[in-house]
Parts: structure tokens; C-alpha cells; sequence
């Protein structure tokens, strides 16, 4: 939804950070007010008209607000999601060949020593499979990945996602959603070896799986430290994709 003042256009995601509502407010209350909806373009030139219809956006903006973005971060369906589409000059399978690199760089497969709050310290896989889905005929790779958090100064938690990855020749697509912050409450009392993430019920574990977007609505949960340090993973984690598939640090013909 846009609505269009006196020429000017303002988004209704960008209005927290850009104007105060009392000036959004005043703002429709002037008189020439064209408002594209849906691609319908509705009119407004009598005052009163105008003083009625701008209260009621008024009264249900933080309902439109929130319905865009959930802790200022972009959603689809409700979902936090960050996506896009490159134009690179390479073909399919050396696209796909750097995607697969990618991924075996980040080791998403690889155990990590995680200390419970409890106290106790195991060896643990967060995902189920790195890689779910893999075809070089469909161009396609689903798979799961994670990153460390700190929560209120505790380093008990991982941030999982999903993502998927897309190739053609000259063009790759990533999608990275389904963002879920698991809290290791605590582990299993006799244990030796890696801990699955896939077991942890069943060796009597204790972890918490709060989604993201759930989290972010909640009063106070998702702290200014929380969102710079998730911020900053992701965005390191689509800048090293895309430095990798632009063939950044491969030596190809070895």
C-alpha cells in the first residue's frame, strides 16, 4: 500500500523511522490526496471527506505497520525473509560448483562444543541435515544452517534457518527464512559423543525453540544487541555467498 502527498510517496513500513504519526496525520489531512490501494487509485478533495477517512487510517495504522515488517525486518506471509536475485557470468554448473563450496565452507555439519545453562558442556550438531535437497539438473539446494547467538549476555542459544538456493546459467537466487532461536536449557546427564539435534528428546534434553518472528512481538525479548548481532551474521553470511559465487578466492582450473 502507498499512499501519494501533494507528489510526495511514502511507504507505510518506512513511517516509524521517517515521520512521527501527528505529521503523517497532518499530512493526509490536506486536501488534494490521490491513494493508490491494491492499484485502485482513490481520490479525495472535500475536507470533511478526507478528515474522516484520514482518521480511520490513523486509528488502524500500527495494524498496517506491523502487518510489513515484524522488528524492522522484512517479511513474506508473516515470515522474516531475506532473498535475492544476481546476474553473474558464469554457467550453471560452475555456479552450482560454487554453491556447494559455500555451503561445505560454512560447515553447518560440523559439531560445535556447546556449554548448557546448566552447565553442561557437550559436542553438539544443531541441524538435522545441512543439506536437504541437492539436483545440478534442477539447479537447486535446500539445506539448513546456524550461527551462534549471545542472548543477555548468555552464549547458550543458536539462530537456525532455512535457506534455498537457485542457479541457472548467468543467475543465482538465495531465499534464507524459517528463523528459529534455540535455547539449550539442558543436556543429557550421561552422555559421551556428538549430541544430534534430532535426539535431544530422546536423551533427555531440554531445549527451547523460539520462533523468530514470535520472539520479536514479544515485550522486551528482542534486545538492540540481539538484533545488530543477527543483523550482522546474515549480512556476512549473503556477502560471503555472493563473493563466492562471483568467484572470489576460487582457483578454478587447479
Amino acid at each position: 500500500m502507498k499512499l501519494y502527498v501533494k507528489g510526495n510517496i511514502y511507504k507505510m513500513q518506512g513511517i516509524n523511522s521517517k515521520m512521527t504519526e501527528r505529521f503523517f496525520l497532518n499530512q493526509l489531512l490536506l486536501i488534494n490526496i490521490k491513494i493508490f490501494i491494491n492499484g485502485q487509485i482513490l481520490n479525495f478533495y472535500n475536507y470533511k471527506v478526507n478528515r474522516l477517512f484520514m482518521v480511520i487510517v490513523y486509528c488502524f495504522m500500527p495494524l498496517i505497520i506491523s502487518a510489513q515488517k515484524i522488528c524492522d525486518y522484512e517479511t513474506i506471509e508473516g515470515n522474516v525473509t531475506f532473498q535475492g536475485i544476481y546476474d553473474i557470468n558464469a554457467d550453471k554448473a560452475l555456479l552450482y560448483k560454487r554453491a556447494k563450496k559455500f555451503i561445505a565452507l560454512n560447515k553447518f555439519d560440523i559439531p560445535i562444543k556447546m556449554e548448557f545453562k546448566t552447565g553442561t558442556t557437550l559436542k553438539i550438531l544443531p541441524v538435522d541435515k545441512h543439506i536437504i535437497y541437492e539436483s545440478l539438473e534442477s539447479g537447486e539446494i535446500f539445506g539448513e544452517g546456524f550461527f551462534r547467538m549471545t542472548y543477555k549476555k548468555h552464549d547458550h542459544f543458536t539462530m537456525n534457518f532455512d535457506y534455498v538456493l537457485k542457479i541457472k546459467d548467468g543467475k543465482f537466487m538465495y531465499v534464507i527464512d524459517n528463523f528459529r532461536l534455540l535455547e539449550y536449557l539442558d543436556g543429557p546427564k550421561q552422555f559421551t559423543g556428538v549430541f544430534f539435534k534430532n535426539n535431544f528428546h530422546e536423551e533427555g534434553a531440554i531445549i527451547k525453540v523460539h520462533r523468530l518472528e514470535e520472539f520479536c512481538k514479544a515485550k522486551k525479548a528482542w534486545r538492540p544487541d540481539c538484533d545488530k548481532q543477527f543483523k550482522d551474521e546474515v549480512a556476512g553470511f549473503i556477502a560471503e555467498l555472493n563473493s563466492i559465487m562471483n568467484g572470489a578466492d576460487l582457483d578454478e582450473d587447479w
